[in-house]
């Protein structure tokens, strides 16, 4: 029998994710209203992302005020107004945008930088590009490491139409692919069924270098972000397993709040309050 993953809100972080469409200081207020201490900002445009502008000064006065910590910040990979035509200078300009995340983190001290190692619509890149994305990868986090920082590659589901030489985002093709030394790892579990993956086999693949999980859940065919019991996923069983392995880290709830993030950190929160 699974054991019982919901005994101690220590153990999550909340995504900034689900406020997306909130005010960064009004996000950290909630979280910290429904009693959790930890989170994971969001940067893809809004909260942490550098091109929202938002003083890291204030940040870390909010921080403070709402007594929360940071387990990890989520790197900006979309929604590029006028991106350079030209795919070096793209490229160069993504580059700026992370560098300038890490050292965020680093003036902030959050220790690890979650990254996607493409996008499938701004930068598909195929398999052909995968050198690109092997160097881009180690130079992040060579750049990171200097800075106190990690560098965890998460899993993103595959590309819509199969026929595409598209790059498989598993862990395990990826952590195979890349052979990065300082690269690390965060597990998305919604992410999981999507590219038709085990995620038993994603969490030993990752090994010692998974330092980071996202959790929600879906029906195997879209990318929901339902809460973790809401879908084909079994977290009890999934916790357990990481648990036994040795992951001593926090796990990152991503739950979609577009429609009511507080309803929705509501329904997180009674999670717990049952146990």
């Amino acid at each position: 029998m699974a054991v019982n993953p919901y005994k101690n809100k220590s153990e999550y972080a909340i995504s900034s994710w689900t406020f997306e469409s909130m005010p960064l200081k009004d996000t950290l207020s909630c979280i910290s209203k429904y009693g959790f201490r930890s989170v994971e900002l969001w940067a893809d445009t809004v909260h942490f992302d550098p091109r929202a502008q938002i003083s890291r000064k204030d940040i870390a006065a909010w921080l403070h005020e709402y007594r929360l910590h940071v387990h990890s910040a989520h790197a900006p990979f979309r929604n590029f107004a006028n991106p350079p035509k030209n795919s070096d200078e793209f490229l160069k300009y993504r580059m700026g945008l992370w560098k300038e995340t890490i050292d965020d983190c680093n003036e902030l001290e959050i220790p690890i930088l979650v990254m996607h190692a493409l996008n499938r619509i701004e930068y598909p890149y195929t398999m052909e590009d995968a050198g690109i994305i092997k160097d881009t990868l180690a130079e992040l986090c060579e750049y990171a490491d200097q800075r106190g920082v990690a560098i965890a590659l998460e899993n993103i589901p595959d590309a819509s139409d199969p026929k595409h030489n598209d790059i498989s985002c598993t862990l395990k093709n990826q952590k195979a692919l890349f052979e990065i030394e300082k690269l690390n790892f965060c597990l998305d579990i919604g992410h999981v069924p999507l590219s038709k993956a085990n995620v038993f086999e994603e969490i030993d693949a990752a090994g010692e270098r998974l330092i980071s999980f996202h959790v929600h859940n879906n029906d195997g065919l879209s990318d929901a972000h339902n809460l973790p019991d809401d879908g084909i996923a079994d977290w009890p069983k999934i916790y357990q397993y990481v648990r036994e392995k040795g992951y001593q880290g926090e796990f990152v709830l991503e739950i979609d709040g577009r429609q009511d993030p507080e309803a929705q950190i509501k329904k997180i929160a009674a999670l717990f309050n049952d146990n």
